[in-house]
């Protein structure tokens, strides 16, 4: 079961995100559903790296693991559209996939 864990503010801009596990439809390397959770991810991660006003960290520590911290917004514009096409995204994989994929989102406060 691939599960997300996104942490996002009340305007939409997401703050954390934590993906770990396994969809378990296919051995991996080949899992349709863990290849999309992937390319989501890395392109959301991409999408905010490449904006020099945004501060974001993060690590892959092995396949399967996911974790990609926003610790400031330049452009709330910006990140809130690339939340949005990654929540959607995984909204999505989980409407077809609710076996293997499990995405939670909870509020983010600031400073906590």
């Amino acid at each position: 079961m691939v599960r997300a864990s996104i942490a996002a503010e009340s305007d939409g801009c997401v703050r954390r995100v934590e993906i770990r596990g396994h969809a378990g439809m296919l051995q991996s390397g080949g899992d349709p559903v863990c290849a999309a959770v992937s390319v989501l991810a890395k392109a959301y991660a991409l999408t905010l790296t490449e904006h020099p006003e945004h501060r974001v960290t993060g690590r892959i520590d092995r396949p399967g693991e996911f974790l990609l911290e926003i610790e400031s917004i330049g452009d709330r514009g910006h990140a809130q559209a690339a939340g949005r096409v990654l929540l959607n995204g995984l909204e999505s994989i989980q409407a077809d996939q609710p076996d293997h994929a499990v995405i939670e989102i909870v509020n983010y406060t600031l400073g906590k």
